[in-house]
């Protein structure tokens, strides 16, 4: 069961007291961040081997003093999406295990002006969720998020990353086709794809974290090809059709994305 506290005052106490207790790692999603007592706190983390990595918001309007206290951490991304899309995110994932989150953003309105709410919850399974999403952010801010191209209808053309089910020879072939969001047309555009993660899915054993460990390799090696969805092939043993199960959906566009495509 979760071991859940709430607080509604004093919340910068809280997550003051609960940095120094970190053993190896501390994840971070802010939509505002500017109060200096956290990055003091967290330097001290870093220096004492904690792993640190922070992403924000580019609507912070502190992001020169984000810049220069984050230079130190493993991590420091910055979410650049279009208007009016904004990354609203406050939460800090302590060990894999302790989780803060609410209404409180780490600034100095949000301690003493505003009225406030944070919970801290204690349980691994929650703070595996929240660390699964952390890391779907963090693709996000490594400026990977670009406008699809346009169709010739005006829709947006998503690019569909479709991997072959092993079980039928198939290992290591994967295609890219992209879809327009608008008419639906559907194009192939290439089998010339480096995938690495991706050989081990199938539609079995396809992990949410596999998936995004492969979305963050991608996104570290600045592929000019962008993936805004990743299916697996699955085949009717009896009739031998074959669909493909959508395992990801990039989070701007997944309102779109269909869950099965048939290509």
């Amino acid at each position: 069961m979760s071991n859940i506290t709430c607080y509604f005052e004093n919340q910068k106490n809280i997550i003051l007291k609960e940095i120094p207790n970190a053993k190896h790692e501390i994840l971070i999603c802010m939509a505002w961040i500017n109060d200096k007592d956290y990055f003091n706190a967290l330097l001290n983390a870093k220096s004492n081997g904690i792993k640190i990595e922070l992403i924000t918001s580019s609507r912070n309007h502190d992001l020169n003093l984000l810049t220069e206290s984050c230079k130190k951490f493993d991590y420091f991304g910055i979410i650049h999406l279009p208007y009016p899309s904004i990354m609203h995110k406050k939460y800090c994932i302590i060990d894999e295990s302790i989780i803060l989150t609410g209404s409180y953003n780490w600034t100095h309105n949000a301690e003493y002006y505003n009225f406030e709410n944070l919970l801290k919850i204690i349980d691994p399974n929650v703070a595996y969720q929240f660390k699964n999403d952390f890391l779907e952010t963090k693709v996000f801010s490594k400026n990977t998020f670009i406008l699809p191209k346009r169709c010739s209808c005006g829709g947006n053309l998503i690019n569909i990353l479709c991997i072959e089910n092993e079980d039928y020879n198939l290992q290591g072939e994967c295609y890219i086709y992209s879809i327009c969001l608008k008419c639906g047309e559907t194009e192939f555009v290439t089998n010339d794809f480096e995938f690495n993660i991706l050989n081990t899915l199938t539609s079995d054993t396809s992990s949410y974290y596999d998936v995004l460990r492969f979305l963050n390799y991608h996104a570290e090696n600045n592929f000019e090809l962008k993936i805004h969805a990743i299916a697996v092939a699955t085949i009717d043993p009896i009739s031998l059709y074959k669909t493909y199960r959508v395992i990801y959906k990039n989070k701007y566009f997944k309102r779109y994305i269909e869950d099965y495509y048939d290509f």
